[in-house]
């Protein structure tokens, strides 16, 4: 499965991928989440390590 989902999750976000310990079905899982309203999810990167997010 990751061989299939991988260039399409750096297609769609490639600097979700970047981020340090997110693998691709998390950033597949999180692009899902975000689904049309990317906008829901910015959050700092302060927020997500402080649980705040």
């Amino acid at each position: 499965m990751n061989t299939q989902l991988a260039p399409l999750v750096t297609a769609a976000c490639p600097a979700l991928t970047a981020i340090g310990g997110v693998g691709t079905e998390t950033a597949a899982q999180l692009l899902i989440s975000c689904g049309d309203n990317p906008d829901q999810m910015r959050v700092t990167p302060v927020t997500w390590v402080g649980g705040l997010g």
